[in-house]
């Protein structure tokens, strides 16, 4: 074989240059080879659920409006309130102007409501797509159970049945007690989120203020008297159940009667699940402070399509010719159609030492290219001469990410690499130039140099690409502050991070980009990062300067993307729930954002005038969901992306319209700081 590739090394490296040029060119990406030091293993396995939390001090109520009499509707609740200092409830209707609100302190007393403020929540980036939202602030309340009444005006018997004879709810109350230090914190079960896998929620109840760094078995369980834990479930196909959470240690709950509660399902179907955690119950002995708390989580279910087979074998180089390089197949079992999915893989790779002991070397992650069954990860030997390293090698802690969600699809801990009938490694590397320190071929593979073909370029093309985020109804950057820039656009969708890259793409080559850099609002700037991580791109092409900039760009996800989902379906808002803006979707997401490509991140933040809660904000409604300070979508705590460069935070300015200080990304002076500073 070693013969015969070397008498034809120049015609075959032209055709696979060839072949590359029109991949990248064309409609096609081409996914980098990266790899990189076992120093970064931890980054890049798949996430402890335990360590990804959901956290709050609020309680959702979602409902529907029913028959009070023959010409009205309505919907009473109960609000325990377990806060003397402060408490608050914000109310989501589209049906807010036919109704008549009535609030009850435990005292039976009639409170007035004629403080209510009202604002606009958005559900998109920019503003433009958002709801209508009453907040109703109360100091030093009276601790104990109060009650809401909501009562439309007169009704006909028309108005009456197109409201209530519909499967969709009616609004959702959002009740928020300040300063108890009463926290319901909850986390998944597992992470391997495929049909016919049983999910689970396990949740507590604490004292101690949760981080977005924290482990649950850091946190000390709350001395509460717990009367009721449910786990609210609205299923893909639109069905509700209701599953009760236990403390017995049988639903992935630890040890029983520990205030670790759980339950679990088996997901029968793919899709989105949208789950509630509620926990009732009194904070004292007497049982006289009522509370209730919960959190809200997605679940994407995909389907069970691959499943790693535990094989594995050297081949050659996929660049023929090349004697640096080889090429491990990694074989799959493959149960149904997959040519509409996009899959990443992941593995670690261990070689041989002198003392015949198996060692880290690096490893490997690309998007998957399946072929045959198997799917092929390049290994630069500079990684095992580096370390003095040989065969056998051994793929450890290998997985594979469904793209659509980020979430592992399936993982095996071990697979010995197959290297009969190849030629020794030891051999191919007493040939090579080894590398004295690792380089950026080793990180990302071959980079095709295609660019600087003038029948290709276009000198007249943008340089600087700037996008909108999530649900965005226009881009919304102000265009005098940009100069020879390109405004990308995909108005009102809603998609993972990994698709919106490649529609960045099919836009920069619609456009003759070959060379940029690029500027992003809010998800904008987690899609821009996922293309320069994932594939070839005019990205790779950009000159010296900033090469990817983001403002308000959640990286490490928002608490309120739960909350917002119910939401989008009460106001039927097309733009569905997006589970990559989960703090669970962004974890999994991250583990795939090597460090290399970290590096040429930065973002700036924004918050209002920091203080208290309710003197100063971006959306009043919102503060009660989010944790503080935030932007008014983008918390402060969820948005540093290690590795890359934070380049400060800005007060009073908010991260769309409608807010209470104007949009960040109208900052004239930020705009044209970054347009100097772009890569270009």
């Amino acid at each position: 074989y070693q013969r015969r590739v070397r008498g034809s090394f120049s015609m075959l490296k032209a055709l696979f240059l060839i072949a590359l040029l029109f991949t990248v060119v064309g409609c096609a990406l081409y996914p980098k080879h990266r790899a990189g030091p076992p120093e970064e293993f931890a980054d890049m396995r798949i996430p402890d659920p335990a360590g990804t939390l959901t956290f709050g001090r609020a309680a959702e109520i979602d409902f529907s409006l029913d028959p009070v009499t023959t010409s009205t509707i309505g919907f009473s609740t109960p609000l325990p309130v377990d806060s003397s200092v402060l408490f608050a409830f914000s109310l989501y209707t589209p049906y807010e102007n036919i109704l008549n609100l009535e609030l009850k302190n435990p005292s039976g007393e009639s409170v007035d409501l004629s403080h209510g403020v009202e604002e606009l929540y958005a559900i998109g980036s920019d503003g433009e797509v958002s709801v209508p939202v009453v907040t109703f602030v109360f100091d030093k309340p009276q601790v104990g159970v109060w009650h809401l009444s909501l009562v439309s005006k007169s009704l006909s018997a028309d108005q009456i049945s197109n409201i209530t004879n519909d499967d969709v709810l009616d609004g959702k109350i959002v009740l928020y007690n300040h300063q108890t230090n009463l926290y319901l914190v909850s986390h998944l079960s597992t992470y391997e989120l495929v049909e016919g896998n049983t999910l689970g929620v396990v949740a507590m109840l604490t004292n101690d203020v949760p981080s977005s760094s924290a482990v649950r078995s850091q946190l000390s369980v709350a001395n509460v008297h717990v009367t009721k834990a449910t786990l609210d479930i609205e299923m893909p196909d639109g069905t509700e159940i209701e599953l009760p959470m236990h403390d017995d240690g049988l639903h992935n709950d630890g040890a029983a009667d520990d205030g670790v509660y759980g339950a679990s399902l088996l997901a029968t179907e793919n899709g989105l699940y949208i789950t509630e955690t509620i926990l009732e119950g009194f904070t004292d002995s007497e049982n006289t402070i009522p509370f209730i708390r919960s959190t809200q989580t997605l679940i994407p279910v995909v389907p069970n399509l691959i499943d790693l087979n535990g094989k594995a074998s050297l081949q050659p180089s996929l660049i023929p010719g090349d004697a640096t390089r080889v090429s491990i197949s990694i074989g799959l079992d493959i149960s149904g159609s997959i040519s509409d999915r996009d899959y990443r893989a992941y593995a670690e790779v261990y070689g041989t030492d002198s003392n015949g002991q198996l060692q880290p070397a690096c490893w490997l992650s690309t998007v998957i290219q399946i072929q045959d069954n198997q799917f092929p990860l390049e290994l630069n030997l500079n990684w095992l001469a580096q370390k003095n390293l040989k065969e056998p090698l051994v793929l450890k802690n290998v997985y594979i990410d469904d793209l659509s969600t980020n979430f592992p699809v399936t993982e095996i801990d071990s697979i010995p690499v197959d290297a009969h009938n190849f030629l020794p490694l030891e051999k191919m590397m007493s040939l090579m130039s080894v590398e004295p320190n690792i380089t950026k071929e080793m990180r990302v593979g071959v980079i095709p140099h295609h660019y600087d073909d003038p029948i290709v370029h276009d000198e007249a093309a943008p340089t600087l690409i700037l996008s909108h985020g999530y649900c965005a109804g226009s881009n919304p950057w102000t265009k005098s502050d940009f100069t020879n820039a390109a405004f990308f656009l995909d108005a009102k969708k809603n998609v993972d991070h990994n698709s919106f890259a490649k529609t960045l793409n099919s836009y920069t080559q619609a456009n003759g980009i070959t060379r940029c850099g690029f500027v992003g609002h809010s998800q904008g700037g987690p899609a821009a990062l996922t293309l320069y991580n994932n594939y070839v791109s005019c990205l790779d092409y950009g000159a010296s300067g900033y090469l990817i900039q983001s403002v308000g760009s959640p990286f490490q996800g928002c608490t309120g993307a739960g909350s917002a989902a119910n939401l989008i379906k009460i106001f039927g808002i097309s733009c569905g729930a997006n589970t990559d803006l989960t703090v669970d979707g962004s974890k999994n997401w991250l583990k795939g954002i090597d460090a290399f490509h970290r590096k040429d991140v930065y973002y700036y933040t924004t918050t209002y005038k920091l203080g208290n809660l309710f003197g100063d904000y971006c959306n009043l409604a919102v503060n009660l969901v989010l944790e503080w300070p935030n932007d008014g979508t983008t918390e402060i705590s969820y948005a540093p992306l290690s590795g890359a460069n934070n380049l400060g935070n800005t007060e009073k300015w908010c991260h769309t319209t409608d807010m209470g200080y104007p949009a960040q990304y109208t900052d004239s002076n930020r705009n044209k700081k970054m347009n100097t500073q772009a890569a270009r």
